[in-house]
């Protein structure tokens, strides 16, 4: 039998994969995942990653925004968005029937 590796420990610079897991509101199983890409000998084990380990794998964590197009706050925008509105059809308050008020 092959001996294991040594596995790292918390310390002062480094971070638990506890601490990680609340850090990125995640599960250990995610956090082990995205650390297969950064340490793939040890993933499975370590018990503490260092910070500059937590930044490499942060985009598998935070999502991505959309981007959202600007539009221009002009006359025109909002006389098209009233005239939509107007032809909207309504419901009653009263089982959601339609009405035509």
């Amino acid at each position: 039998m092959a001996p294991r590796k040594r596995t790292t420990a918390p310390t002062a610079d480094t971070v638990s994969i506890h601490d990680a897991c609340l850090k990125y509101m995640t599960t250990e199983q995610s956090l082990r995942l995205a650390l297969s890409h950064v340490r793939p000998d040890d993933f499975d084990t370590v018990k503490a990653v260092s910070e500059a380990d937590l930044e490499a794998i942060a985009s598998y964590f935070q999502p991505e925004l959309p981007v959202v197009a600007s539009t221009s706050e002009s006359p025109e925008n909002s006389q098209n968005l009233t005239q939509q509105t107007s032809g909207a059809t309504r419901f009653c308050e009263v089982g959601q029937k339609r009405c035509d008020r």
